[in-house]
């Protein structure tokens, strides 16, 4: 009987088996490589969210070319209603939606321009000087050789509120530019002020070198400059804004309320790293969360927060955070790099259109005509619906 030979296994894969295993880790790597890349780009560029009025169209109506001087400001552009306020030239030129010039005034380069009603404001920023005209070119009221002016607002009742340049003091200014007291905040720097006609306040916030660490401060006024009361805040603050029955304040992480004393009203609403805030009317427009997944702090969102309500109106997801929001007649406008996106007054997505040029500046006229300004043109576009 022969004796049979022992059976031996060999471990080792033969030679023409290892190419067959090297091809089935590359194609596993690469499914785990691609698989990756296709979470960071969902994270990066979400899904864009569907627009729900597909008949929504932009179609220009007029375009103006500009001249722009060194100090390229933007200051100097304004579109409100049917009327439009540029700078061309050396001249301040006022027009309607048709294009027909109205008036032109001389004034120099480096001006502020706002309106309210049938009054219009004026301020030559650097040389201190302010100025009310009617709707006829008419000059109302005017005050000269004040302090070099930052920023100024023409308020509901015809007065005007401004800011130093110094960072330091404000001033209100009666509708007819009457002087009210300056108000000058020692020993810190404003970073932030808003103002209630109602409430006849003023709350600014301020940073405060405190024993060599910055502190955020807050300090109440009366609009004619009669300080009322401060209070220093723990945490750093991004903004203050006021309402009707007091004031929230933007932390990093989150809204706080405060009432008109000063006092926590109620639990801070939490959010996720707050970029930027924009108030309009009664509502705070918070963009939070990241663009950057290494970043590790959440989508970018969009979010309402009414500020009667203490609560979020809506919440929607972006790409990227907006350079401003402006909102009327129930719609929003927000624009970054060259994309407008219009909402309507509960996040829907109404209308995405992308330009072939960065836009610098955008605004609705009405429910149906909005302004928009790349640095060189000046375009009216109508909404079609």
């Amino acid at each position: 009987m022969e004796k049979s030979s022992p059976i031996t296994t060999n471990s080792n894969p033969s030679p023409a088996a290892k190419p067959r295993f090297r091809i089935v880790f590359v194609i596993l790597g690469l499914l785990i490589v691609g698989l990756i890349l296709l979470l960071v780009y969902r994270y990066l560029m979400p899904e864009k969210e569907e627009v729900t009025d597909a008949t929504m169209s932009l179609v220009t109506l007029e375009t103006y070319k500009l001249s722009r001087g060194t100090s390229d400001s933007l200051d100097n552009i304004f579109a409100k209603d049917d009327r439009l306020l540029y700078f061309h030239e050396g001249e301040l030129i006022y027009q309607d939606l048709s294009g027909r010039t109205l008036w032109k005034k001389q004034f120099s380069e480096n001006i502020l321009l706002d309106k309210h009603q049938s009054t219009i404001m004026v301020i030559e920023k650097k040389r201190g000087n302010i100025y009310l005209l009617d709707e006829e070119g008419n000059l109302r009221a005017s005050i000269l050789g004040r302090k070099s002016i930052a920023s100024g607002n023409l308020l509901a009742d015809g007065s005007v509120l401004v800011f130093y340049s110094d960072n330091r003091s404000a001033q209100l200014f009666e509708n007819d530019l009457y002087p009210a007291s300056i108000i000058e905040v020692e020993n810190a720097t404003i970073t932030s002020a808003d103002y209630s006609l109602k409430n006849n306040l003023l709350a600014v916030l301020a940073l405060r070198e405190v024993r060599g660490d910055l502190e955020s401060v807050l300090l109440l006024y009366t609009l004619e400059g009669l300080f009322l009361n401060e209070v220093s805040l723990s945490d750093l603050v991004l903004g203050a804004y006021l309402w009707d029955n007091g004031i929230v304040l933007v932390y990093r992480d989150g809204l706080q309320p405060m009432d008109l004393s000063l006092r926590r009203d109620g639990d801070r609403h939490p959010l996720n790293r707050v970029v930027s805030v924009r108030k309009q009317d009664r509502s705070l427009f918070v963009t939070s969360g990241s663009s950057n997944p290494l970043e590790g702090s959440g989508q970018m969102q969009l979010i309402r927060y009414s500020l009667t309500g203490k609560s979020e109106e809506f919440s929607v997801k972006i790409r990227e955070n907006y350079d401003n929001i402006y909102s009327r007649s129930g719609l929003i406008l927000a624009y970054y790099k060259n994309v407008l996106d219009i909402y309507n007054s509960s996040g829907e997505l109404l209308l995405s259109e992308t330009f072939n040029f960065p836009i610098k500046k955008a605004n609705l006229l009405d429910e149906e005509n909005l302004a928009v300004f790349d640095g060189e043109r000046f375009m009216i576009m109508k909404i079609q619906y």
